[in-house]
């Protein structure tokens, strides 16, 4: 997560996780990431607001991603302290709480397959209005699928949410045992 270059009100936060069992699941992750942050970094930070804005760089970062010959899933987020743009391909997840308390899935709709780095990803883009206290949480499936749909609720409305890491990585312990069973990445952002 990195505030934009030109203006700091603007914030870009990206997360990916690279395919198991496929060559070069990291180097694709590590590419999505760094390939979406330059391209907008070159743009105005207000351009980075429009869909067709958004489109393109994910369409960009497919088609780095598919240089490495590795696949991965890849979140990013662009926001102010109003708004909120993103887009999402995979099965790594984004939540936020709403006014009232709860919690939704701003990525529901994303596409598994194909994968990005196929250079024929979908991405969906999704957006929505903020507001103070708002809480969002980018997680990998490391996270959600292991530590709970309940785990993730409670982390995301814990009073300490500075937390939230430590809570999910022991919530996902105790459910599994002494070893994480696989990556385990997460951003927190409270506005």
């Amino acid at each position: 997560m990195r505030p934009h270059p030109q203006d700091n009100s603007v914030w870009i936060a990206c997360i990916a996780d690279g395919q198991g069992g496929r060559f070069n699941g990291a180097v694709a992750a590590q590419t999505a990431c760094t390939s979406y942050y330059e391209q907008a970094a070159r743009l105005s930070s207000r351009d980075l607001f429009h869909e067709k804005t958004q489109q393109d760089l994910f369409h960009q970062v497919d088609q780095a991603v598919a240089l490495t010959e590795g696949f991965t899933t890849f979140i990013a987020v662009v926001f102010d302290h109003s708004s909120l743009i993103g887009g999402s391909s995979g099965d790594s997840k984004v939540y936020a709480t709403t006014r009232l308390g709860s919690m939704e899935e701003l990525t529901i709709q994303q596409r598994k397959n194909p994968p990005v780095g196929s250079a024929e990803a979908v991405f969906e883009i999704f957006t929505r209005p903020l507001f103070p206290k708002l809480r969002l949480l980018m997680v990998t499936d490391g996270v959600w699928k292991y530590a709970g749909h309940e785990n993730v609720k409670n982390a995301l409305e814990a009073d300490a949410f500075s937390e939230v890491a430590s809570v999910l990585r022991a919530a996902t312990l105790t459910r599994c045992g002494t070893t994480l069973p696989d990556d385990f990445s997460l951003i927190g952002i409270e506005l």
